[in-house]
């Protein structure tokens, strides 16, 4: 019976059918390779990032606004509100008079309120508390600066502003005697690396001048 040239192969080579199937596993192989070696540079330009203080997920998104109450009916107050790194906004109601504020969903937004007679502002965190604690002003303080330097930060370092457990920051700091004598440089620096642990705040507290 006649053969044709597929059934009888190449001459010291593999069949024909073959080679197909060399090359689909050597490009499968080639493929595997990439993907590892993406997966190794990946994992070494990331910092390590601290589950503890990261895993804030996605943040309830029936917040949308946030309504400050009658603070005082002295006058001079003054509120800053910095929302994801947008450009903060300034208000400065009247004695008694309460404030609306609205805010994009799923971003944590700095409050902060500069009273008559306090040296330092109270302040809150949206969505984690909507009334405004002297205590939680360190807190508001430092995600304010940080989004004020939203020009000078990579990529990940806003996703890791934006992924930090606030609402941890803010009980911790409610534990110390008083939070303005911790270093905020610090705290910043350790939150954009991914790197920032409860036990760092105990080494960080200045010693009053």
């Amino acid at each position: 019976m006649k053969t044709n040239d597929f059934d009888r192969g190449a001459p010291g080579l593999f069949p024909v059918p073959v080679i197909p199937a060399l090359v689909a596993a050597a490009l499968s192989a080639v493929a595997l390779l990439v993907a590892a070696l993406s997966a190794i540079l990946l994992v070494a330009c990331s910092s390590p990032v601290n589950e503890e203080f990261y895993d804030a997920g996605v943040l309830p998104d029936d917040y949308f606004r946030m309504e400050l109450p009658a603070v005082g009916a002295g006058g001079g107050i003054r509120i800053i509100v910095s929302p994801d790194f947008g450009e903060s906004r300034e208000f400065r109601p009247s004695g008694g008079e309460s404030v609306l504020l609205e805010f994009r969903k799923n971003r944590p937004a700095a409050v902060l309120a500069y009273l008559p007679g306090c040296e330092k502002p109270s302040g809150a965190i949206y969505p984690y508390t909507e009334e405004l604690d002297g205590r939680d002003g360190f807190a508001a303080e430092i995600l304010w600066e940080l989004y004020n330097e939203g020009g000078c930060l990579t990529e990940s370092e806003k996703e890791n502003v934006r992924l930090f457990n606030w609402h941890k920051l803010i009980e911790a700091m409610r534990e110390q005697d008083n939070s303005w004598l911790i270093d905020s440089d610090k705290v910043k620096a350790a939150i954009l690396s991914g790197k920032f642990t409860k036990s760092k705040i105990k080494k960080w507290v200045k010693k009053p001048s």
